[in-house]
Formats: structure tokens, sequence, C-alpha cells
């Protein structure tokens, strides 16, 4: 007899028929279901609840469920079907294997006319309805047709799920209820735009569970919106592809981040155990060779006679110009190219360059094919002579002949008078010196022969040679004296002090010159400093494979590249900076002086050149080997620096904003003596900016894998500190939060909490000073309104204006008229140097340093886009007036010279020392102060000495066996001033050249 299993099996076979869908015989059920052997749903009312609802449709298949009840022995079929709830859906058809499921695919949508076709017949039709046509989504029109051909066994467009497939939950069986799978059961239909919240296809298109608004796929027909989207705007279609570029930019971040070392491949090889004993001599040898060609290079020289321009130019690859005597300072290289006089092609006598070294001299029999020893004339489309060492010419024996022998003669006729006329005006019987001559005949003043001025000042050194200062080890070539690491790890760990200044004894100071790495290369001039580093010069990766993610560095081939990102601004610093201007006036001129804590490689200070602003950046030296390092290879004001226990080196009232950007730096801990450290140095007025951790904690703790607690925690100690001292909170910008400090005391003077105020009133004496867990006091002011210290003044406005504090006498012994003065002083001194370096501001000097800045008159005549002046004010001097020098819109820093400056070597491309060795005599030894400046002294770098005659003469005997070339003049009023000037210039050499000192 037949079951009631294979009975409704018939039934649905033949249903599917009549039913004109893509059921047939085929029909992949699940026979324990249909054979009610299964107790899957736990009880016959279950069974057919789920297949009338889900598979075959309430209407459609109400005769066939009162059969099979029937045959089942089920008699109370009203109760039956009263248990079964209506439902709106009908049978769902698997998409071919095929179609693609990855979010984001466009596919092509049906209409709602398309959707209502497909639908089951005997189901009702509601073709606006966005359930039904979300469940026939997965099925097209012609493949229907096509089920309807041929017999069960042909290949079917839809698979039938079974009810064991459907028992898994990855299939849609009704939609609009909620789930909670994440799209990763069901397919993605789309991400809420209100909330972000991931809706899949169980949840189905429409209202958001959530937030309510409304959630679509992409090309989606819901409701009948299909063609009324209004096309995207110009900045909506510029978002979309810049969104596209990011998931495209962090997918490719593995692939694109990847260095390839070419170069330590190529010349690492004493230690490569892959290469043999005969590969290591072969590329030993190619090396030589390579170095030989650059040295040969570097020892061409070239004079060339300027007849026209009335000039002698002397061009030179990698040889300093201080061997010649007309000019004792280096032209930049793009400087020479620009003055070398070029070729005229046109003219068939083109330069011969040949080795200044003297050659065999040939037989008389055979003429000689290379040129011998002698005078060497080239003619150029200017008329030039150019001297090497022989009259030759290019070409052979019948080129000579074509050339016109009056062109030669006309040449070297001019040569010989103004070499007559230079001799004879050298000679002292010119008409003016026969003039000068007799007026001095006339005089009571006789003529002192033999005037050793030196000699009268009580030192005479002629007879006693100058110490000679060997290299340092290669091991010190990135030596920091008090930041040392060996030292620092013997200090203990709390709150930074292994991280703090730690300066070696007396006698384990070096006494020798720290060598640059081989293959140092002058810097770019800026701005492509800002981008572009040369890899020789601070050869570190450490930060390309750290930060790459990043956009802080990246390496390639010799350089590294800079792309002006950071951990906060993955958008770029621009776009970081404009987001400050928002809130900040750093567009007007306003905000001048910015303090960077933590600065990484002070990205953040390079752009915001662009807006005129001079930004003071430090960073620890730890484990982000040579941050600062790269940040002052990029021609960025940076110094090594750490918040731990001792007060910033730095004036109070100094900075007009202050940033931190996920510099580390606890912030609430200690009862916020940090925070209080930062309220000294800034202006009132001034901003501080917190961006990253714990700003916006609500939304990021889980991205920063922290706990909850934590992060509010530490964000409301820090509230509370920044309302302990009267900050005013401006915004909050995503992670990026702003403060702004009262202008004066009488704006807190409501405050219930007040924090206990310092004991000194002198806030500047800071140089080895523990912090305090105390408040600076603002200056006295008489009005509600006045700022204290006195009011804000726009760049470059304040650069030459009076400051506040010499206005206010708050300086001793400095007042308006000495500081208009010193003004018109140092405008003298600086036009009388240009006479000797005239590319002083040329941009050829980036980063320059004023050792005894004074009241910064030297920095501010110079000042330019070009460069910048760090302005250093000697613990030890008569005045402090390093305040004013950060009125003026300038930076600077304290520090003694008895000990090593906070900085890497290398990184100055001038100093200026105005009586430092005389503020010093009798203090500290002036050969340990001349070391220091050669150790942050990059190589061809210049050094300008102004210092009493004793001093002068004392150091330049000192820097004679220190490799630097020295000129030592007058000063700009006359011999007869006791003060003298010292021009010097560092030779370049490297680690492992076995060169010697250079003598005077």
């Amino acid at each position: 007899m037949e079951t009631s299993g294979e009975w409704l099996e018939k039934a649905l076979v033949e249903l599917s028929k009549k039913m004109e869908t893509g059921l047939s015989l085929g029909l992949d059920l699940d026979r324990e279901i249909i054979s009610g052997e299964s107790c899957f749903f736990g009880s016959l009312i279950k069974d057919f609840h789920y297949l009338l609802q889900n598979i075959i449709g309430l209407e459609a298949g109400k005769s066939v469920t009162e059969e099979y009840l029937r045959r089942r022995g089920h008699t109370d079929l009203s109760s039956g079907n009263a248990a079964i709830a209506p439902s709106k859906l009908q049978a769902y058809v698997k998409p071919p294997s095929g179609e693609s499921s990855v979010a984001g695919t466009k596919k092509p949508s049906k209409t709602p006319n398309e959707a209502s076709g497909s639908s089951y017949q005997a189901g009702p039709k509601k073709t606006g309805n966005h359930e039904n046509r979300v469940l026939n989504d997965g099925s097209d029109p012609r493949d229907t047709h096509k089920g309807n051909q041929g017999n069960s066994k042909k290949k079917k467009s839809g698979k039938v799920v079974s009810l064991a497939e459907a028992a898994k939950g990855s299939i849609v069986f009704q939609q609009g209820k909620p789930c909670s799978c994440q799209a990763r059961r069901h397919r993605l239909v789309s991400n809420c735009l209100s909330c972000g919240k991931i809706v899949c296809e169980q949840e189905g298109e429409g209202p958001c569970s959530f937030c309510g608004a409304l959630v679509l796929r992409e090309g989606s027909t819901y409701a009948g919106l299909e063609g009324t989207f209004t096309p995207l705007s110009d900045a909506e279609a510029a978002a979309e592809a810049y969104a596209k570029r990011l998931v495209d930019f962090d997918r490719n971040a593995a692939a694109r981040t990847t260095v390839i070392d070419d170069q330590s491949d190529y010349y690492e090889f004493e230690n490569n155990s892959w290469l043999s004993k005969e590969e290591k001599e072969l590329l030993k040898k190619k090396q030589e060779e390579i170095e030989e060609a650059e040295r040969l290079k570097r020892s061409k020289v070239v004079v060339t006679f300027d007849l026209v321009g009335r000039k002698v130019l002397l061009n030179e690859d990698e040889v300093s110009e201080l061997e010649s005597e007309s000019r004792i300072l280096l032209r930049p290289p793009d400087e020479r190219e620009v003055n070398r006089i070029k070729p005229n092609p046109n003219l068939r006598v083109q330069p011969v360059f040949i080795n200044p070294v003297p050659v065999k001299k040939p037989s008389s029999k055979q003429p000689s094919k290379s040129p011998a020893s002698g005078l060497r004339l080239e003619i150029t489309g200017r008329i030039a002579a150019v001297v090497s060492c022989t009259m030759a010419t290019k070409g052979n024996t019948g080129e000579l002949k074509t050339r016109s022998s009056v062109s030669i003669f006309i040449v070297i006729g001019l040569c010989c008078f103004f070499y007559v006329l230079g001799a004879w005006q050298r000679s002292g019987f010119g008409k003016g010196d026969r003039i000068a001559s007799e007026i001095t005949k006339q005089t009571d003043c006789g003529v002192l022969f033999n005037l050793n001025y030196e000699t009268h000042h009580g030192i005479d050194d002629s007879d006693s040679p100058a110490k000679e200062f060997n290299p340092c080890d290669d091991r010190y070539i990135d030596y920091t004296p008090c930041q040392d690491q060996a030292r620092a790890m013997t200090f203990p760990r709390e709150s930074m002090m292994y991280r703090e200044r730690h300066c070696p004894p007396e006698e384990e100071k070096l006494q020798c010159l720290v060598p640059a790495p081989k293959g140092y290369a002058t810097p770019f001039p800026w701005p492509k400093s800002r981008d572009y580093v040369p890899f020789a010069n601070a050869p570190y990766k450490s930060l390309t494979v750290e930060k790459a993610v990043q956009n802080w560095i990246q390496y390639e081939g010799n350089v590294f590249r800079f792309p002006g990102g950071g951990t906060q601004f993955p958008e770029g610093a621009d776009a970081y900076i404009n987001q400050l201007a928002s809130v900040i006036p750093i567009d007007n001129g306003m905000v001048r002086t910015v303090l960077d804590t933590g600065c990484g490689v002070a990205s953040l200070g390079a752009y915001l050149f662009k807006k005129n602003v001079l930004t003071m950046s430090f960073a620890p030296r730890d484990s982000h080997e040579a941050q600062v390092q790269f940040a002052l290879e990029r021609g960025v004001p940076a110094v090594i620096g750490v918040l731990g226990t001792i007060k910033m080196p730095y004036p109070s009232r100094a900075f007009d904003m202050a940033h931190c950007s996920r510099c580390l730096i606890p912030w609430g801990a200690n009862d916020g003596i940090y925070m209080m450290e930062v309220d000294r140095v800034l202006r009132p007025g001034g901003y501080w900016v917190l961006s990253g951790p714990p700003i916006n904690w609500r939304n990021d703790y889980k991205r920063w894998n922290r706990p909850k607690e934590e992060v509010e925690e530490e964000q409301q100690k820090i509230e509370e500190i920044a309302e302990l001292l009267c900050w005013e909170k401006m915004q909050e910008m995503g992670e990026i939060a702003v403060w702004r400090k009262r202008a004066n005391y009488d704006s807190c003077s409501q405050q219930d909490t007040k924090p206990t105020a310092c004991e000194s009133r002198y806030a500047d004496d800071v140089w080895y000073k523990k912090m305090e867990a105390c408040v600076t006091p603002y200056p006295e002011t008489s009005e509600p309104n006045e700022v204290a210290g006195g009011e804000w003044k726009p760049f470059p406005e304040r650069l030459n204006a009076a400051p506040s504090r010499i206005s206010s006498a708050s300086v001793p012994g400095v007042s308006v008229e000495t500081y208009q003065d010193d003004v018109r002083l140092w405008k003298k001194h600086v036009h009388a140097y240009k006479r000797i370096n005239n590319i002083i501001d040329s941009g050829r000097y980036r980063n320059i340093m004023d050792m005894n800045a004074g009241l910064g008159s030297f920095a501010a005549v110079i000042e330019s886009p070009k460069l910048w002046v760090m302005n250093v004010m000697p613990t030890i001097a008569d005045k402090d007036t390093l305040g004013i020098i950060y009125e003026r819109g300038l930076i600077g820093i304290y520090h003694d010279w008895c000990e090593g400056f906070s900085t890497y070597p290398r990184t100055y491309d001038l100093i200026h020392a105005n009586g430092i060795f005389s503020l010093y005599k009798n203090k500290c030894n002036a050969e340990d102060i001349l070391l220091e400046m050669d150790r942050i002294l990059r190589p061809e770098g210049s050094v300008i000495i102004r210092d009493e005659a004793d001093e002068v003469i004392k150091v330049k005997k000192i820097v004679g066996g220190m490799r630097w070339n020295t000129r030592m003049v007058d000063h700009e009023d006359g011999p007869l001033i006791s003060e003298k000037i010292l021009f010097a210039v560092k030779r370049y050499w490297v680690a492992g050249e076995n060169n010697t000192a250079s003598m005077g």
C-alpha cells in the first residue's frame, strides 16, 4: 500500500508542474521529513508549518495539506490549520553557484514587474512588496521558462533548498526579522549609513532595525525607487572615489612597503657567508675602483678667466673653495653649475679637461699625441680662457689647420694684457697706490714693518704646533654625549628618568672628532628636504617597517621619503592642520610658536612652515630610532627631550600653542604635573591640542584594545586637571580636543577649587630643576579684559616690535632704547658677515644655531622662510632674555655649553658664536666647546666666531687641528677694535678615511 510520504512526494511534483516553478521530479526534499520519520521540529504540526510556510505556501497547498494530514491519521484538521500562521513568503530558490556574494559587487536588479513575474502564481502577488521581491531576487524569469522544458533530469537554473540545508541557518525564509549574524551566515545587503549596523538578507532592505534609517543595496529598486535617485554631486563622487582608493591602499599596504635593500646586499660583502673568497676579492676590487674614480673626480680643478664679466671662476667637483685666495666659502652645488661657463656648441674649439699630473716628455722624433705641461687655452662661446696645465686643443692635426689663427692670437693677447694689468696693480705702482704712498710719507706716523698684532696681545704661537684631533671610532658616528643609550640604562625607569639628560664626567668626555657615515651627502635644499632625506645620512630603516601603514617614512632607493602622514593624520598633515585652523587662529599669524611634544619625525612642524609657524619639536632617543635626527635632516627644528622629572628647558609664557598627538605622555598622572608644566610654558590665551587616546574613547576604545573603564577614567582625569588649571575647552572633534588657557587670573577668580601656586616667582629658572605640582602665577593685570603678559601681536609685526617684557621693564638692564640699538647693531654685523659669506640667507644654510643669542637680533635680521635659527641662551648669561626671543616670534632653548647639546651629530649648517669663549673663560675647556661644535656641524658647514682678539687667536690655533679651514678678519669698524671675527668651514670627511687633521 502507498505510504503517506510517497503520496506526498507525488502530490508535490504534480503541484510544482501546475505552479510552473523550478520544482520538478528532481525535487531534493529530505526523505526523512517527507516520510514523517524525522523529529527535526519536534511535532507533526511543526513539520507541516515549516513545509507550508517556507516551501509550498498556504493557499497553494491547502488541499494537499488536508489529504496528507488525513492519511497520517490526524483528524482534527481545523486545529492543525489554525496552528499554522498565514505567511507571505514563498519557496526560496538558491541563486546559481557562480553568482558573486562579495559585498559591494554591482548586480543587475529586477524591476517590480520582473519580480512579480517570477513569483508563484498561486501565491499573493504584491509587486510593491519588498519581501516578495527580495526572495525572488535570486531567480530569473528566463530560468523559469527553461525549467518548464524537458524532463526533470535537465540541468536547472536554480536549486531548491532542502529542509536539512535550511536547518543550518544560512538560508533566508522570512525577511524583515532582526539577525545578528553580521553577514557571516546570510549574504550582505549593506551597512547602515547612519549607525553602521551590518544588514544581511535575513533583515533585508528597508528601515534599519537599530536606528530606523533606510538601508538599500547598491542598485536597489526598493519601494519603486528605481530611477528616482538623485545623481551624486561632485563632492560625493569624489568622496566615494577617495574611499575606494583608501580601501585599495590598505589592501596593498604589505606589498607596497616591502623593503628591498639592494645597496646593503651589494656592499656588505665582507661578513657575507654566502660569498666565496674569490667573489669577496672581486667585489672588494670593484669597490676600490669606484672609490678611486670618485677621488679622481673630486681632484679635478678648472680655473676659468671670464674676460667679459671680469671674473675668475673656480669650478670644482667636491673640492672646497677655501684653497682659493679670493674666496674661503663654498658655493652651493647648484650655483657652481650656474657660474660655470658653458661651451658654445657652434664653435669648433671645445674645452678639453685633463688631469693635472706630470706626463713623460715625448721624444723629439715623434710628435706627442697628448698635451704636455704648460699653459692651456680653450675657447668657449664667451671670450674666456681655461687654464689647466697645457695649451692644447681637441682634435687631430687636420682640424688644427682649419682653426682661425686670428681668434687664438686675440685671446692670447687679451690673456697676457690682463695678466700684466693684474701684476701691475698688485705691485703697488698704480696711480691710487702712488697717491696713498705720498700721503703716508707726509704724515708724522712712521711705517712699522713686520708688525705682528698677535704678539702685542701676549700670545705668540708661531713656534708651538697645533694639537691634532684624531677621528673617533666608527661606533661614535651618532654619538649623543648626554643621551648615551648605555649610560641611560643605569638610571631608574620611573617617570622616564633614564631618558633625561645624563652627561658624562670630565674624564669620560671624548677628545676626538665624530666622523660622518660613509656616503654622507649634503641635505636637499628646502622645501625638497621636507620630503626627502639621503639614506646615507641616517641609515636606519626600523621606522619604515614599524610605521609603514601610518605614512611616517618610506625607503625608496637611496633616499627616505616622508609622505607627510602620521598616526593621527593618515590623510596628511595639511588636512590635519586645516582641521586645527578651524578652531585655532593659525592662518592670520596670531599663532607663531608651537611646542610639539613627542613629535615623531616632526611632520606637523614641517608642514606648519606653510603657515609661517615655527615649531619646537622634541622626542626622546628611544626605540623609535633616529626620529629627531630625521626631523633635523628634513630641516625642521627639533631636540632630544622628554617629559620626565625635570622642567622643560624653555621660559614661561613662551609658546602660542602646545600639541600632543599620541605622544604617550600620562597627562593625568602625578596629580597633573605634566599639564601644569605645559601651563607654565603656554602664553596666557594659548592653546593646548590633544589628539588620540583617550579622546573620543566611547567610540574608539575597542579599536585601541583598551578597557573601557581605563580610558574613561583617563579622560576624566584630564578634564578635571584642565578645569583646575582654568582652561576653557574650546571643542572636541573626533579624536581631537582643544583647550585654551585663560587670558588672566581674573578669569579664574570665581573658581571654586584653586590649584596650589608655585612658591618661586621666577618661573624661568628651569635648568636641571625638578617639576613641581603647582601652577605658575599669571603676570599682574590692571583691567579685567587685559591679557596677562601683553597683548598678542601677529607675525611678522611682533618680530621687530618692542616685546612686552621690555616695555614693562621685566628684564633688568634692558630698555626699549637698548633693544632698538641692538637691532641696528646686528643689522650692521650681518651686513659685514655677508661681505665674506654672501650666501648666509640664500638657502644654502637651513639649520642655523646662535650659541649666545642675546635679544635674538641676529636671528631677526636673517629671518627667512628658507632658514630657521635655534637661539641658545647660556645658563650662565648675565641677562636671561630667552623670553624676549619668544615674544619676537622666534624659538630657542636654555643650555650650558660645558655639556653636550641635546641633538644628534651633523644637524646644523651654520653656527654663530658671539662672545661664547669669553663668557665661558675659566668655566670650562675651550677645546670641549669646539669639539661639541664640530660634532653638531655638518661636513662643509660654516662657523662664525665673534669674540675678543685673544680668544679668537686661541680658538684659531685649536681648530687648526680639527680639519677646519679658517680666516680671521677685523671688526667691521676697523682694525683698532679689539673684537675680531673668525670664519671657518668644516672639511668634508667620513668614517674610514685615513686623513690627517688639516692645519689652519
